[in-house]
C-alpha cells in the first residue's frame, strides 16, 4: 500500500481537526465584528453573494457594502493577526 500521500490527504484526521480549529477561530472573530460588518462579510464570503446581492439583502447602497466589507476585512485581519503569529 502506497502511503506517500497519507499525511497530505484532506480527509486525514489531523487535517480535519486543524481545519475545524481554524474555522472555529475564524467564526469567533467574525462574531466579534460589529453586526453590520459580520452580516456583510458572511453574506459575501461565506454565502457567496455578490456585492450587489448583499446591497439588496441589507438595503444598503453598493458603495456602503464595499465600505463595510473593507472595514470588516481590516478588523478581521487585526483580530486574527495574533492567532496567526502564535500558530504559524
Amino acid at each position: 500500500m502506497d502511503k506517500t500521500n497519507y499525511f497530505t490527504e484532506m480527509n486525514h484526521p489531523g487535517i480535519l481537526l486543524e481545519n475545524k480549529e481554524l474555522n472555529a477561530t475564524l467564526f469567533k472573530a467574525i462574531n466579534s465584528l460589529p453586526e453590520s460588518q459580520a452580516v456583510v462579510f458572511t453574506l459575501h464570503k461565506i454565502d457567496g453573494k455578490s456585492y450587489q446581492e448583499v446591497a439588496e439583502i441589507t438595503d444598503r447602497s453598493l458603495s456602503s457594502v464595499e465600505s463595510v466589507m473593507f472595514r470588516a476585512k481590516k478588523n478581521l485581519k487585526k483580530l486574527l493577526e495574533n492567532y496567526y503569529k502564535n500558530e504559524h
